[in-house]
């Protein structure tokens, strides 16, 4: 099955679901280095954007921002 996904800057990628290992390394084949470029690439631009959400959520949360948050 081939699902599509919006990747961290907002473009369209085509990622194959698999079910079992033996699937996965019929997908990745002999490009097992790219593999690995491609999810540390990921890892590292999903951690600036958590990262990003984190400082957004707490200058809302020191700030008073957020409903139904009272201070104490």
């Amino acid at each position: 099955m081939v699902r599509t996904f919006l990747d961290t800057r907002g473009y369209a990628t085509q990622v194959r679901t698999c079910a079992r290992q033996s699937e996965v390394i019929e997908v990745i084949g002999d490009k097992d280095e790219e593999c690995v470029i491609e999810k540390v690439g990921f890892g590292m631009a999903y951690s600036e954007v958590a990262r990003d959400d984190h400082r957004l959520f707490f200058d809302a949360f020191r700030n008073c921002q957020i409903p139904g948050l009272r201070a104490r």
